[in-house]
């Protein structure tokens, strides 16, 4: 699946140098290098989400895999039932989506990562700031 991303059209370019843990005021407390920062060994695939996408929305299209796309149309309604939540779609058409914890295992981590221009010049480095916040 990542084959079309070997080419480095990505412009963050392939591998982390490193990375810096930040305080609140965002100043580096620990630095360590790319492999040891993120568990990684060797190369560490970054792809963009828009670049994802496109990569799965390629390799699915056929409708082989089972994978549907609707586009152009918006959700009109989402009922839930026994068996699931049932979408209806404003252009008519409809679906069934199981229960959640057939797919979702809360690991109780949340990310929020993104993409920003580059003005603090980092190059393939990474800055981390984790909260001390509780969770409820």
């Amino acid at each position: 699946m990542l084959h079309p991303q070997r080419g480095g059209s990505s412009s963050h370019g392939w591998g982390t140098k490193g990375g810096s843990i930040v305080n609140a005021a965002g100043k580096r407390v620990a630095t360590l290098d790319g492999d040891t920062f993120g568990g990684r060994a060797g190369h560490d695939a970054e792809i963009l989400r828009g670049d994802l996408n496109g990569i799965l929305y390629d390799l699915t299209v056929d409708g082989a895999d089972g994978v549907e796309y609707l586009f152009g149309d918006s959700i009109a309604s989402a009922t839930e039932t026994a068996n699931g939540i049932e979408v209806e779609f404003d252009g008519g058409a409809r679906r069934v989506f199981g229960p959640e914890e057939r797919f979702i295992r809360d690991l109780g981590y949340y990310v929020s990562i993104y993409s920003v221009p580059n003005h603090l010049d980092l190059d393939r480095w990474e800055l981390t700031y984790v909260s001390p916040c509780a969770r409820p």
